[in-house]
């Protein structure tokens, strides 16, 4: 059986690049090869330094970790998400704690072995669960320097992790402290997406030590970034530039570029996680992580002026109908003129100059949060006849302080803390101010306006979980069961919404969260199979809570848990040179709730429209595969088909933003649209290995890509004023984006350059067709009217798109020691 597998797998990593190569028409693109390491146990640990901590490769006999690698990094390339699920689905689990991809990506940093663990493992019901090991880490000392050049997203980074053991009693010991030191550096300016670099320092240490009935894992993160980012932006923009690289968020001043969207962010962490062996039968464990996170994001504002932003629909030929009025637009765009394709910084400093009162016409402001997050898991492990119990209780604490400040006043001498949307309004004119409670209407660079106020949550959870086998079966039962609130405290008094509407704490949101899930597994000689079921009832996000935290305490209407179900069952063949495992799954999500913040195109006003009742249905097949084909070549195989659609309509609320009065009831027309991420994708690779040197080749491919849909334009309301089925039909087109497929090589060499010394040198080139692709896009809220006698026209505002990368190469080169 083995024997025909492998050829016919042999057939498919030949001919499918072939057939890949022939279809020139296609988009392709490819994921970032890492270099590796001369032994197998170190390249277990290679990734500690890559750009996305999903590039891990983990050596297991499990196809659910050889899946790490494979499709946990390689994919997201453009959007992507397993199963179509967000990625707010997946667990990083510390024990039962889940401390979150950041803090996941440093620990795997310091090197904690991982692995993927199933959807029972947590009330997620749809995404992948990543457990770290603490007490499992290699105990191999030593240091590795390594550095990367690649001119994605930074110039390049430098890093180094020391592993060390203090031995106090001078002979080595199981029992020994075991420290670990991780440090890495980021900088420079993107190669290819002018606008795009900055700077980034990550710093991680920790100390293990297990003694007796004790073991104790301490610690200490300290990541800090500041960079300049992509804005997304229309295809329109990228075809008259003729750059998939297009960015708009930048701009010449004073001959220098300059960015508007710049990110930033420091977030010192504590994590501490100790057990204790109580007697015979039960232990005891306890996990706690304590986090303090400061971040910002700047944009480009503009008061009683016009858009600065180039590529609003305004400025770009299409607006124009007439040819004499689009021509020189059009000219303008394909001759890349900066004043009209980029920010025209100079202009702003002088239309600012020109207010003769000093007033900013234009400012950057920065959108910041200040966070206290606290989180604690007490868990008992008891060991009966049979089977395992584990019981405990977890806590989640989560302040967040949400204000507005001023960045940049680009000149002018101070900015009026009012709200410039309605002091023209006939009815609301008169009540325009942000903040009663301020002594002055005047702010200036460094001071609070707009809004401040502060989203409280927390959650207390009780959880229990049993295993017991039965012969060659395994069977495992957990439920949780809690209580969760969140809070709202306005620090600002909003004229619109005087007193309480606005200012103190709002009313508590109160939920029950809870989850059930069922998982049974069997092996039998070489052969396995399994199956679990999760159901889950969860609270909606803090921003869907709210009709308009900013500056509202109003909860919104209709609040009520969300509820998922996900089930799923597989087979396994694992075998010493060769591992199958296949799945079925299904996940339904039901009773989801948004809200939609926007300027409603009929109403000619701002207005937060409350989306209920939302339905999803992911479901599809999995099959992954790695083989070795010689002791010197492998190769992982991963395909994935499904169907990500909304299996239902949701009911809409519109309410006007400045008083909250009910415009409108209606429903979205959601029903049978995909959710945005590729159905069917697959990864293919060949690797060689042999005598220090390693040549790897790589495909993916993704498809059945839609962009993500609007549920506001897609409303029986909008779709009413439609005056013909053309119009009626390009309101409800879902635009589809090509498929992708990229290809790959990688070469690498290791030198022992002595007893404890070695060097690794790496070469790669991704996305060597250079294929131009849309990695990803969405729709637009607003519908574009436009009336002629006795007919007005409807037509939606073009999706905003983004490109994935081109060609790029990569070197890699690292020294241990």
């Amino acid at each position: 059986m083995f024997a025909i597998v492998r050829v016919v797998l042999l057939l498919v990593a030949v001919f499918i690049p072939l057939g890949v190569w022939a279809q020139q028409e296609e988009d392709y693109l490819q994921y970032k090869f890492y270099d590796e390491d001369k032994t197998e146990a170190e390249t277990d640990m290679l990734w500690w330094l890559s750009d996305d901590a999903d590039s891990l490769r983990f050596h297991s006999t499990t196809m659910a970790h050889q899946r790490y690698s494979s499709l946990g990094y390689a994919m997201r390339f453009v959007r992507y998400a397993p199963r179509g699920e967000e990625r707010a689905e997946e667990r990083y689990l510390v024990n039962h704690l889940d401390v979150g991809y950041s803090t996941g990506r440093l620990l795997a940093a310091l090197g904690l072995e991982r692995a993927l663990g199933g959807v029972s493992v947590t009330p997620g019901v749809g995404g992948e669960s990543t457990l770290y090991n603490i007490a499992a880490t290699s105990r191999n000392v030593g240091h590795r320097v390594r550095g990367d050049l690649s001119g994605r997203n930074y110039l390049g980074s430098l890093g180094w992790r020391g592993v060390y053991a203090i031995s106090p009693r001078g002979v080595e010991l199981d029992d020994d402290w075991l420290l670990r030191s991780y440090v890495r550096l980021n900088g420079g300016s993107d190669l290819y997406i002018e606008g795009v670099g900055g700077n980034a320092v990550d710093v991680a240490m920790s100390a293990q030590r297990e003694w007796r009935n004790d073991r104790l894992f301490v610690a200490i993160m300290l990541p800090w970034s500041k960079r300049s980012v992509r804005q997304y932006s229309v295809d329109e923009a990228y075809q008259l530039t003729q750059n998939r690289y297009y960015n708009p968020a930048w701009g010449m001043q004073s001959g220098e570029m300059r960015s508007s969207r710049i990110n930033s962010s420091l977030r010192p962490e504590l994590l501490a996680a100790w057990s204790r062996r109580l007697g015979a039968w039960t232990d005891l464990s306890v996990t706690m992580r304590g986090v303090v996170e400061r971040t910002g994001r700047t944009s480009l504002a503009w008061y009683d002026a016009q858009t600065p932003m180039p590529d609003n629909y305004r400025y770009l030929p299409s607006f124009f109908e007439r040819d004499d009025e689009a021509r020189p637009v059009t000219e303008a765009w394909s001759y890349n003129n900066l004043k009209y394709t980029q920010i025209d910084w100079d202009d702003l400093y002088h239309t600012n100059s020109l207010q003769s009162d000093g007033h900013a016409a234009y400012a950057v402001e920065s959108r910041r949060s200040n966070a206290m997050k606290y989180n604690a898991v007490v868990d008992f492990t008891t060991q009966l006849r049979g089977f395992d119990i584990e019981y405990g209780v977890a806590i989640n604490l989560d302040s967040r302080r949400m204000f507005k400040a001023v960045d940049d006043l680009l000149g002018a001498d101070y900015l009026l803390d009012i709200d410039y949307f309605i002091r023209d309004d006939a009815t609301y004119g008169t009540r325009y101010r942000n903040n009663l409670r301020g002594e002055q209407l005047e702010v200036r660079e460094g001071d609070h306006f707009g809004y401040d106020y502060r989203l409280s949550r927390w959650q207390l959870g009780l959880f229990g979980l049993a295993r017991w086998s039965i012969g060659s079966m395994n069977f495992e039962v957990a439920a949780t069961l809690g209580h969760e609130g969140s809070r709202r405290r306005g620090y600002f008094e909003k004229e619109l919404f005087a007193g309480k509407r606005s200012f103190g704490p709002s009313a508590v949101a109160k939920f029950f969260p809870s989850s059930l899930s069922v998982k049974w597994d069997y092996m039998v000689g070489c052969h396995g199979f399994n199956a679990c079921v999760v159901a889950r009832g969860s609270a909606p996000r803090d921003e869907d809570i709210f009709l308009q935290p900013d500056y509202n305490n109003r909860l919104a209407s209709g609040l009520k848990s969300e509820f998922a179900f996900a089930t799923e069952v597989g087979y396994s063949y694992l075998r010493s040179n060769l591992r199958l495992a296949a799945k079925l799954f299904v996940v339904h999500h039901s009773s989801e709730q948004k809200v939609v913040r926007y300027y409603d195109d009929f109403a000619e006003e701002y207005v937060d429209a409350v989306i209920a009742d939302i339905e999803r249905l992911n479901l599809g097949a999995e099959l992954n595969a790695w083989v070795r084909w010689t002791s010197y070549m492998s190769s992982q195989f991963s395909l994935t088909a499904g169907r990500f659609r909304y299996s239902g309509d949701a009911a809409v609320e519109i309410y006007a933003d400045n008083d909250n009065d009910l415009v409108a009831e209606t429903t979205a027309r959601m029903r049978g649209l995909r959710s945005g991420y590729p159905e069917v994708t697959a990864y293919g690779d060949v690797m060689f290995q042999r005598a220090g040197w390693r040549a790897k080749a790589t495909i993916q491919y993704w498809g059945l890509r839609h962009v993500t849909p609007s549920f506001v334009r897609r409303t029986e309301r909008v779709m009413g004023y439609a005056p013909s089925l053309e119009e009626l039909s390009a309101l409800e087109y879902q635009e589809r984006l090509g498929d992708a497929v990229t290809l790959g090589l990688s070469v690498g060499k290791s030198f022992d350059i002595g007893e404890k010394l070695w060097l690794n040198v790496s070469l790669s080139v991704d996305n060597i067709l250079n294929s131009s692709i849309i990695s990803g896009g969405y729709e637009q809220n607003r519908v574009r009217r436009t009336s002629g006698g006795y007919y007005t026209s409807l037509r939606p505002f073009a999706g905003r798109v983004s490109y994935a990368y081109g060609r790029l190469f990569r070197l890699n080169v690292s020294l241990g020691f």
